[in-house]
């Protein structure tokens, strides 16, 4: 059940980004990309990827936005608070 939980919790967060990340940006406005992979994350599922989520969001925050890219894959999360 937790692993289940974790999947749910990683299903929300992953969607909630694919909205944001659709909108586009202005027409010659530079949005920097933050690619989770960049900071640490494991798409195979074989290791916690929470800091590496965690990392990339605050980048994004104190670069003052951008978009958080996640790759496909299988991602091992934990609790999270934003």
């Amino acid at each position: 059940m937790k692993l289940a939980s974790q999947c749910l919790c990683c299903s929300v967060l992953l969607g909630s980004m694919c909205a944001v990340a659709a909108t586009p940006a202005p027409t010659g406005v530079y949005a920097p990309i933050f690619n989770v992979m960049d900071y640490g994350a494991r798409n195979d599922g074989s290791a916690s990827s929470t800091d590496a989520f965690r990392a990339a969001i605050e980048a994004a925050k104190k670069a003052g936005g951008g978009t958080v890219y996640v790759p496909a894959g299988t991602y091992f999360t934990g609790q999270s608070r934003w």
